[in-house]
């Protein structure tokens, strides 16, 4: 379902806050029509002693064939937060985290922002 945040761009969770152990983790495609571009976020919190976490955000045309558009990763991690941006994105967006060494507490957002405006339609009267 799409969100709203407080300034007004849509955002779509593509991996919930959670811990995310060792391996790799492929989140769920999300539709993202509407956006022209898309700021993903990659959020991070816990990550013991010495984990790292690589996520690499994905886009497709059917959710079927993906593509990797970014990687946001961070060796031996600390909690904070790494963004980019990525235009024209394929209809469909999803995240792959990657964990090493041990369990990462970790959560990936994106923005669409310079969204498409709804086609306008035209009506065509003839005169009786």
């Amino acid at each position: 379902m799409q969100k709203i945040d407080m300034n007004g761009f849509p955002r779509e969770v593509l991996a919930p806050a959670q811990s995310y152990g060792v391996g790799t983790t492929h989140g769920t495609g999300r539709d993202l029509h509407y956006a022209r571009s898309i700021i993903p976020m990659l959020s991070i919190g816990d990550v013991g002693a010495a984990g790292t976490i690589t996520c690499m955000i994905q886009d497709s045309p059917d959710n079927v064939t993906w593509t990797t558009q970014a990687t946001l990763c961070a060796a031996r991690a600390t909690t904070g937060a790494l963004i980019t941006q990525i235009d024209d994105p394929q209809r469909y967006v999803r995240s792959v985290i990657e964990s090493a060494v041990n369990a990462v507490v970790a959560s990936v957002m994106v923005f669409g922002i310079h969204t498409r405006r709804a086609p306008e339609t035209s009506a065509t009267f003839t005169e009786a």
